[in-house]
């Protein structure tokens, strides 16, 4: 467990209450991923929270994607029935003599 420097308890059960804050301190503000971040500056030993992904853009983009492709399919199958019932209408059999 990695010790929370705002909370003023022993989270890492070693004995020592918030020890490592002041190294966190500076660390939790240098631009760089170290000293048990979850991020850059943030998340283990520093107070600030990492931002979550956002996971709805891939997810959207697959969504448009099938749209189109759906929208694609029933143009086509339209387009081609469209076709076929051109060709049946005009090379019909119709018997002579009637």
């Amino acid at each position: 467990t990695i010790e929370v420097c705002t909370n003023s308890e022993d989270d890492d059960c070693d004995g020592e209450v918030n020890e490592g804050c002041a190294i966190a301190a500076t660390n939790c503000q240098n631009g760089i991923q170290d000293e048990g971040e979850e991020g850059v500056d943030c998340g283990g030993v520093c107070e600030n929270v990492c931002p979550q992904p956002d996971i709805m853009i891939p997810y959207l983009l697959i969504l448009a994607g099938v749209g189109v492709f759906i929208v694609a399919l029933i143009l086509l199958v339209h387009h081609r029935r469209a076709a076929w019932n051109e060709l049946l209408e005009k090379y019909k059999y119709a018997p002579a003599g009637r």
